[in-house]
């Protein structure tokens, strides 16, 4: 489990010196993230809020003491659902107009807009 909130328990601790929210309304341990093992599907990546001033995934709240499982490419906010903080990129991903090379090495991140021959796409290494 990673816990992220403004409390030096947490994992990731957000301050105003790396957060443009305003510190204040996080919790000391606002949210966390936990990997599980489904023997049909595999990893996957649970988020479980534990703040009571919201946490939301792609706009929507999830509740206090509630959990959502995440997709590839969910957009994580805290405290208000439009200031996006996390974008949950799943590793085990594979984007299928990718050729196998790429997708093995890149996690695909965000479309950056449309061209006339390509569509510019965010690649991670891991």
């Amino acid at each position: 489990m990673y816990k992220v909130g403004r409390g030096l328990a947490s994992d990731i601790v957000l301050s105003q010196d790396n957060c443009s929210l305003p510190v204040d309304k996080l919790s000391r341990i606002h949210c966390g993230f936990k990997r599980v093992v489904d023997m049909i599907s595999g990893d996957q990546t649970i988020l479980e809020d534990y703040s009571s001033n919201g946490t939301f995934v792609n706009g929507l709240k999830i509740g206090q003491g509630r959990s959502k499982l995440l997709c590839h490419r969910d957009v994580i906010s805290l405290t208000c659902p439009h200031k996006k903080i996390f974008i949950y990129l799943d590793t085990q991903y594979r984007h299928p107009s990718f050729p196998t090379g790429i997708s093995k090495k890149y996690v695909i991140g965000e479309d950056l807009g449309k061209g006339y021959f390509f569509f510019p796409t965010y690649l991670y290494y891991f």
